[in-house]
């Protein structure tokens, strides 16, 4: 994703790169923090374990020393209780210092790993492959097996009627007493009905702005009450935007 990511962040500064970022996906995005995570939990893991070799190996040669510092010391009281005997010659102690020196330096030898222990002891980086098919050349939402349902967005210049487009959406129902067809389950906001299937007295005095999506400004249209019943859901008192006699299509 292009993300410049250092040591320093922290999981919750990734999240907030990765979020951020425009080329953000979430499932992708989850997917990338996860293995950037278990690298570092590997890295950690493999710092400790060397760590804690390098304690054994140290404890190790200390003791050793301490052995054999004991067994000289022994030899030498032993030597001293024969009497007029010849002294064997001891070993020449070094100065602590340069005993430390040298058990170091050994330690730097014998713990660090050799090779690439990167490549070794890590796990390769996960390539992202998509959630659907696991294939590895594209992402979830560029996958051919998701059924994508195609809506209509627009019909232009068709033969057929437009009647029989809104025929599931169609229903009889008796609206302020005169039957005609309802138009349901739009969506829309507003109600809209016909000046002549209403009455002056209908009228609320209240007025809606409204705006078509290929209309430049907005249009002023009464309110009137609307009384609607139909078997299915009753009888309802509603308010309706009232629209010229001429556009009358013999729908509400």
């Amino acid at each position: 994703m292009g993300l410049e990511i250092t040591s320093e962040d922290r999981v919750i500064d990734i999240c907030k790169k990765i979020k951020n970022s425009p080329d953000y996906e979430e499932e992708f995005a989850r997917g990338q923090l996860d293995v950037i995570v278990q690298e570092w939990e590997s890295e950690i893991a493999q710092a400790e374990l060397v760590r804690k070799e390098r304690e054994t190996e140290r404890a190790y040669e200390l003791e050793k020393l301490k052995v054999a510092s004991a067994a000289e010391t022994v030899s030498l009281n032993s030597t001293c209780s024969k009497g007029n005997r010849a002294r064997p010659n001891s070993p020449k102690k070094e100065h602590p210092a340069k005993n430390a020196e040298k058990t170091e330096h050994q330690f730097g030898k014998t713990s660090a790993p050799k090779g690439n222990w990167r490549s070794e002891k890590f796990e390769r980086r996960t390539q992202p492959a998509c959630y659907i098919c696991h294939s590895t050349s594209h992402l979830r939402p560029k996958c051919p097996q998701i059924n994508k349902s195609k809506e209509l967005v627009n019909r232009v210049g068709i033969s057929e009627q437009v009647e029989n487009l809104f025929v599931p959406y169609l229903s009889k129902a008796l609206v302020n007493d005169e039957e005609m067809d309802i138009l349901r389950d739009t969506g829309a906001s507003i109600y809209i009905v016909s000046r002549n299937r209403v009455r002056p007295e209908n009228f609320t005095g209240e007025v809606v702005f409204v705006k078509q999506p290929l209309d430049a400004e907005f249009r002023c249209l009464p309110l009137s009450k609307v009384e609607i019943q139909n078997p299915e859901f009753g009888c309802i008192i509603t308010k309706a935007a009232v629209i010229d006699a001429q556009l009358d299509s013999d729908w509400y």
